[in-house]
């Protein structure tokens, strides 16, 4: 006998976000199918088909049956794991659902082409010289976000998380400019790192708007000489700083698994979730300072070890 669906509010925020919210929820299926709301918005423009195919137990639902429960969760993985437990009755401990977690991770239902056009990328790239793949967060730098900064300041909620009070002083005060030469000259201190002893190494900058992918280069050539620029995957004309965003999801997937076809990640900034994925994905170190965030020290102390040095689970 078919089983009834659990219906689930479903992910928010970007890209990076949805993706561990929706593992989060597979996780925590227990053979039951899932059906539940994908929000086409700013913050993830396109449709779940645009990026992932769906199945008879998991998939975006029209709307919920009349009188039928519904799970509303946040995007933080953990937090949905506590949410169902209570919701279903589930009887896993954490430690056995950071296991799901990982290997729901590492099963996403990625469409075809974009698996394959991230590894045509990547085969077209000079197998010799190790590639860096640079990742900007744009959102760092837009009023929305800052604004959550300036929010965080004034509830005092704390000094230990994962952007610390004074960095959230700076992102949330500091001219854009400001920002960028912060962020640039960690990226470029990771990247000549990298490079240390190495007779040729390369890297590749993924970001929303062309004038910041410009910025980091620029920066490079300044600090890191020996590095080599590599042209990312072929994508849409990227929009300008400041102008509304509307580059696809489609993109940012293919951007995403391109990342996670690179030797090693850089990030603009340790709280994004989108470039800790796709190191999660690839098995990939990160050169820039570790991520704070707590679903990822969950992860590593269930898993005894890092979430992207761990063993594949297919």
């Amino acid at each position: 006998m078919a089983k009834d669906p659990i219906w689930w509010a479903g992910p928010i925020c970007g890209l990076g976000n949805r993706m561990m919210a929706l593992a989060a929820a597979r996780a925590c299926a227990d053979g039951r199918p899932i059906r539940f709301t994908w929000s086409n918005d700013e913050s993830c423009p396109g449709a779940y088909s645009d990026i992932f195919t769906s199945s008879p137990i998991f998939a975006p639902g029209e709307a919920p049956p009349p009188g039928a429960a519904v799970i509303h969760t946040g995007w933080e993985p953990y937090g949905i794991f506590e949410t169902f437990k209570e919701a279903l009755g589930l009887d896993i401990s954490r430690a056995e659902f950071s296991q799901r977690l990982l290997a729901a991770l590492d099963t996403s239902p990625f469409l075809e082409a974009h698996m394959s056009a991230a590894q045509a990328w990547r085969a077209a790239e000079d197998a010799a010289a190790p590639l860096i793949g640079v990742h900007v967060r744009r959102t760092d730098r837009t009023e929305q976000h800052r604004r959550q900064f300036r929010d965080f300041l004034l509830r005092r909620s704390g000094l230990v998380r994962e952007i610390p009070v004074l960095l959230s002083a700076f992102y949330g005060l500091a001219p854009n400019a400001w920002i960028c030469s912060y962020e640039n000259a960690m990226l470029t201190t990771a990247i000549r790192r990298f490079g240390e002893g190495k007779s040729s190494y390369a890297y590749a900058v993924f970001a929303d708007d062309e004038a910041e992918a410009r910025n980091v280069e620029k920066a490079t050539v300044r600090r890191a000489p020996k590095a080599l620029k590599r042209k990312g995957p072929d994508r849409e004309p990227l929009p300008q700083l400041q102008r509304l965003r509307r580059t696809s999801l489609s993109c940012a997937m293919t951007d995403l698994l391109c990342l996670a076809q690179c030797d090693a990640i850089a990030q603009s900034n340790r709280a994004s979730t989108f470039s800790l994925v796709a190191a999660i994905i690839g098995r990939k170190p990160i050169l820039t300072p570790k991520t704070l965030y707590p679903f990822w020290l969950k992860l590593e102390e269930d898993l005894g070890a890092a979430p992207n040095a761990a063993p594949i689970s297919l």
